[in-house]
This record gives structure tokens, sequence and C-alpha cells, in this order.
């Protein structure tokens, strides 16, 4: 069975509830209280005992038709109620064997605040909410009706622990009850099976490689033993001529470096929206030793800037040159932020002594204090559809989990963002 996105975990809980109370924004890539659920998770709030509402008497007794005309927001005993429990709920599901895988990887505490909002809202509280509605927020989760009914259940459980009266427990479990046509069994979409196929099919690629790479395959096709494929081996010097840059690039070789360091601002490219909140389909690369570089082996252990380079077609480019050397001339920095840096060299492996000679006229003997991976077939450059001569420069940076969290593609060479501005990304994600 398939692990589902922590995305969806906010859904699971009381987001199904927001859907009868309140008015959606249904923009495309809305991902309010879903999508930002993904980020590095904290732990689960342990469970509060909730004040007695201040109407739980009234909703069974004397006064009830004069209680009848208030909110059940007002009848459950207001926001401090609901924050009891929603603490209350998130201590008993997060720990429920039926449903807590739901909850791996979520960022609990702005799921906490996200509950306590929606529940506000469909109570008819002061508080709005303007997330997904119910059948695109769960749409390919596969919610099983006993996972359904254990969130009802646990529910139920604290609201009673809580000595919140019958009709106010029943009311708010109404209305969860009428949710779950839109919450149980809803269909995957094409994109969500495309996904799990690409997933699969990553998994058996890795393992052919590890396959490889221990010497295991079997025997070949004309029965002696499968070839072991021969390293990339990267000559010392450079082996293509190179124009080397000229004087007036060198002085102004400084200059670059501190822009990409703390001064450009990335105006002329383009955001990438379709790839925020989602892990990267390609995740492999070849070092320039010809060793295997995975960022999945980085997930759950660090943020990754991915960096990608224009690569090197008879002349290098001293932006990328200057680039490179921003970011080597950060990693202290970097490194406080739990970040590893990646940098991609679209083109032949052939070509990175020539690119490495030409960076040292700016930095005399520089060596990279961090993966240069390679893009030999450009298999990369296609799937993130930033084609040019050989590559647009293109930077991508990963949360713990894998997400992208911020993507950007210059259209010019110069059109990059600074080191800063990714320290600044790094330091607003959880």
């Amino acid at each position: 069975m398939r692990r589902l996105a922590p995305v969806s975990s906010l859904a699971l809980t009381l987001v199904i509830i927001a859907g009868c109370s309140s008015s959606p924004d249904r923009r495309e890539g809305r991902r309010e209280g879903t999508a930002e659920a993904t980020s590095d998770s904290g732990p689960a709030p342990a469970p509060a005992p909730a004040p007695a509402p201040a109407a739980a008497s009234a909703g069974s007794g004397g006064g009830a038709e004069a209680d009848a005309d208030r909110p059940l927001y007002d009848r459950l005993g207001g926001k401090p109620a609901i924050e009891a429990v929603v603490d209350g709920l998130l201590g008993r599901s997060t720990k429920n064997p039926k449903i807590a895988a739901r909850f791996d990887g979520a960022n609990v505490p702005r799921l906490r605040e996200q509950l306590i909002r929606q529940i506000v809202a469909a109570t008819g509280g002061p508080i709005g909410y303007d997330g997904l509605d119910m059948k695109t927020a769960h749409r390919g989760m596969r919610i099983t009706n006993d996972e359904f009914d254990a969130l009802g259940g646990d529910l139920a459980a604290v609201l009673r622990g809580a000595g919140v009266a019958k009709r106010e427990t029943d009311e708010l479990l109404a209305i969860i009850e009428s949710t779950r046509k839109d919450v149980v069994g809803f269909p995957p979409t094409t994109d969500d099976l495309l996904e799990q196929v690409i997933t699969r099919l990553d998994a058996i690629e890795r393992r052919l490689d590890d396959i490889a790479d221990r010497g295991l395959a079997g025997p070949a096709a004309g029965g002696g033993p499968a070839p072991t494929p021969e390293p990339i081996v990267i000559p010392d010097e450079p082996t293509i001529a190179m124009d080397p840059f000229s004087d007036c690039e060198v002085k102004s070789g400084d200059e670059l470096v501190e822009r990409y360091k703390s001064r450009a601002d990335a105006p002329g490219g383009y955001d990438r929206p379709d790839l925020l909140g989602r892990r990267l389909r390609q995740t492999r690369f070849l070092n320039d030793r010809g060793a295997v570089i995975d960022v999945r082996d980085l997930q759950g252990k660090k943020r990754v800037v991915i960096v990608i380079l224009r690569g090197f077609r008879g002349r290098v480019c001293i932006h990328c040159s200057a680039q490179t050397l921003a970011y080597s001339e950060s990693v202290a920095e970097l490194a406080k932020r739990d970040a590893e840096v990646v940098v991609v060299y679209p083109g032949p492996a052939e070509t990175i002594p020539t690119f490495l000679a030409a960076t040292k006229q700016l930095r005399e003997g520089y060596e990279p204090p961090f993966p240069l991976a390679l893009d030999v077939d450009l298999s990369a450059v296609r799937r993130f559809r930033i084609e040019a001569s050989l590559a647009m420069p293109t930077t991508v940076v990963l949360d713990r989990a894998g997400v992208v969290r911020y993507a950007y593609v210059g259209k010019q060479p110069a059109d990059r963002p600074s080191v800063r501005e990714i320290l600044e990304v790094l330091d607003a994600m959880p």
C-alpha cells in the first residue's frame, strides 16, 4: 500500500468539517492547510483536558430552547474549549494504530493551528477558512470507512471526556458525517496514478543499479557474468580547447562572485509553481568521478539546494563559475541551516576539467567543497524543461522531506538568485 504524502494528514483530520460552512478558495495550486503540512514535522502535542464548555449543561437542560439560537461555537465554549479539544484529538489520533500513519511527516503545530481555524469556522465562530474543498483535499488519498470512523471515534471520546453535552457532541459529529461522501474512497487522478508508477520505476532502477554495482547481476545473455559498468574517469588536465577568460573578465570576477553571494535579485526569469509542493522525479546524478549522487539519500537528514548551471559549449560561462564560487564561499552559512548544496553541470564529463580550470582563473587552486554532479545525457535538463543551448540556470530548494519549496529558472545567463536569497528561503522554512 502506498504511503500517502504527509500533505494529506491535515485533510484526514477535521479539515473535513470545514466543507460545510466555509467558502473554499479553489484556485489552481492553492495549498493552504494541506501542502504546508509537509514541512519538517514537530512533536505531536500531548492531550490536554478541555475546559467544561460554557453551555454544556444548557444543551440538554431546561434552557434548551433559548440556547438553540446560539451558534454551536458558543455552546461548545468558544475558542479556548476548541483548542483543548483539538489538543486531545491530536494526542489520540497520532497514536491510534488505525490512522497514525496518516500523520507521518506532518508539521503538527501547523496542523493544530489549521484544525482550530476549521472547527471555529464550521461551528459559526468568528474565524474563516479558505482551504481546499473536500473532494480536492482528499483526491487520491483512498481514505477508508474504517479510517473515517476511527477519527470520529477519537473525537467523540475527547468530547465525552471534556464533558460536552450530548446535543453539541451529536451536532459536531453530524457535521463530520455529512462529509463522508466527499472524503471516503475518492479515486486518484491520472497524475496521482502516474506519480505512483514513476515512484515504482525509480525504486526498480535503484535496485538494478545496486545489483550491478555489487556484481550480482547474474549470467549475461551469452552465458558469462554480467559486465561491471565502467566508471567515468575525468582526466586531470583539460582535454578540450578553451578560450580563457579575458583580463577584463578576471578583473570583474570578484564583483560577480559578490553579486551572486548577496546582491543578485533574479529579475528576469520565472518561478516554477508546477514543482512546488512536490518531490522531484529526477534525483540521481553521477559525480565527476562516476559515483552516483541521489538527493533522496538526504531525505530526513538535510535540506538540499540544487543549482543547475548552463553547461559548456565552446566557452565556459563566467556566470556559472562565479555562482559556483559564491556557493563555495557560503558553505558555512548554508551548513548553519542544515543545507547541502549539489551543483549540476549539464554536458559531457570530459568538459569538467575545462570548467574547473576556468574557475581557477578567478580563484587559484579552487576545489569545490560540495558534490559536482553531471547531467551527461541532459535527462535532468529535459525533465526540468529548461532546455536552451544546454540549459537555463536553475535553482531548486528541497526541505528535509524532499519536497520542493523554491524553484526558479533564469532566462538569461546572469539571471540567478543570490545565495542570500536562498538563505532567506531556508530561514523561512519550518
